[in-house]
Parts: C-alpha cells; structure tokens; sequence
C-alpha cells in the first residue's frame, strides 16, 4: 500500500543561508522544535473544523518564512533543489451536485522545517485530507488524519477518526529521505477488541474518537473515547501500539 503522491508543478528555487554563533545553536534549535509542536498541537486539535483549520494559515504562512505564498484560490511552494514547486488550486465552484465531489480547497495548517514537511489540509465537500509535502523534493504524502511525529522524527503517526475514509483506523508510516513513504502498520480499530476487556464496550461500537497521550521509544499511548451506548455514559479506553520483534502491535489496555 503507498500514499498518494502530489506532483511538483511549476515554482521557483530559493537559497537559504542562516549563521548564528555556536552557542546560540542548541537554544535556536529548541525554540524552533517547540514552535512546531505548537502548531502540531493546533492542526491535531482542530481535526474536522474547518473554520478553526483556515484560521491556522495566517501563522503557517508566517512560519514558513516566505517559501509558501497565497495568492488568491492558489497557494504555491518553494522548493531549494530546482526549479519545480508545488502549486495547489482551490476549486470552490462546484457546477451542479453531481459535481460536488471535485470540490476541493487547501490550508496550510503548519509548516515544520525540522521535520523538512508542510501540512496542507485539503477539503472536500465531506470531509478533509492531510497532505505532507516534503519541503526538499515536493513529494506529498496524502493522509486521512493529522500526521503526527515520532520524537526522533523518522516514523509518522496518523489517527484517523473519519468514518468516510474507512476510519478509525491507526497507521504508522517510515518516511524516507526523498519524502516518501512506506507503512509499518495499518490497523482498522472496531469494538471487538475494546469489547474484550471492558465490559461498557460493544463489538459493533467504535470509538468515536483517538487522541495520542505519550510516544515513547517504541510505545504509543493512546486514549479512546466511545460514545453513550444503551443509556450508559459515554466513557474512555487507553490503548497501546507497541513495537515488539519488529512488528506493531495493537492492544486494548484492561482497565484497573
């Protein structure tokens, strides 16, 4: 299975030089990690929102330092290794219903420069995709939830609580060097496991939402929450992906 592959088209090439003393490195670099996590926090928070998702451009556009432009239904991407870009279109003036679906409108909702990756989120008529474009080649990677990052930046985690792409689901993807990517793990979460070990649970229940609590190594805490079933409150299972011999590895975790 891939992810889906956005084409460079047209653009510009642009030089970067920064200099600053030796020692002011690491603090530059720690600003920075934690500007980015901010505003993964923010387009994670924001999933499913579209009015809170469009409001993140203004700042995203900031961060990107001038390499990202917005100039009208049309957002456009630097790239420094040639002379192709990323162009974007936005396409709000569907015809007629039957039409509808070719409805699509894009946001850049973060750009990440340590993780060398902007996050567009592209809308549809219903529902929304992540596209990752790597900020060195252009290549995209189109997601059905906010990627995620690991700590030491190599592994991409989305949690996907869109039920029109098949959701929830959890996947986890090894990013390579040119701005690809390849999946580890794509599991399809239903109630059954939940079901199992709690017994508020039902096996034709999903949960209506995943959040990620802690990455850690190779763990993946999550917390689930499920919704009011037979006149019982709505409650929230923990959950782990953990990688063992290789392999990811979903579990519900019992309650205590």
């Amino acid at each position: 299975m891939k992810a889906s592959v956005v084409r460079p088209i047209g653009g510009a090439i642009f030089l970067m030089a920064s200099f600053a003393l030796a020692a002011m490195i690491p603090c530059i670099a720690n600003a920075d990690a934690a500007s980015e996590d901010r505003e993964i926090v923010a387009y994670v928070a924001a999933e499913g929102e579209s009015s809170r998702l469009a409001a993140l451009e203004p700042g995203a556009l900031d961060a990107a330092h001038g390499h990202v432009k917005r100039a009208g239904p049309i957002l456009t991407f630097d790239l420094p290794d040639g002379p192709e870009g990323v162009r974007l279109e936005d396409r709000t003036e569907c015809k007629s219903v039957t039409r509808s679906s070719d409805c699509q409108q894009f946001f850049l909702v973060a750009a990440l420069p340590s993780r060398h990756s902007y996050i567009v989120v592209e809308g549809h008529y219903e529902g929304t995709d992540y596209i990752l474009i790597d900020d060195r080649t252009g290549k995209g990677l189109v997601f059905p939830g906010p990627p995620q990052f690991a700590p030491r930046g190599d592994l991409i985690l989305i949690l996907s609580n869109n039920q029109l792409a098949k959701g929830p689901a959890i996947e986890i993807w090894e990013r390579d060097a040119e701005g690809g990517a390849m999946p580890e793990l794509i599991h399809r979460v239903s109630g059954k496991e939940a079901a199992a070990t709690d017994r508020r649970a039902e096996a034709n229940t999903p949960p209506q939402a995943m959040k990620l609590v802690r990455w850690a190594g190779d763990r993946i805490d999550l917390a689930m929450r499920y919704p009011a079933i037979y006149g019982r409150k709505p409650f929230t299972l923990r959950a782990k992906v953990e990688r063992t011999d290789g392999a990811w590895q979903f579990a519900v975790i019992k309650p205590k």
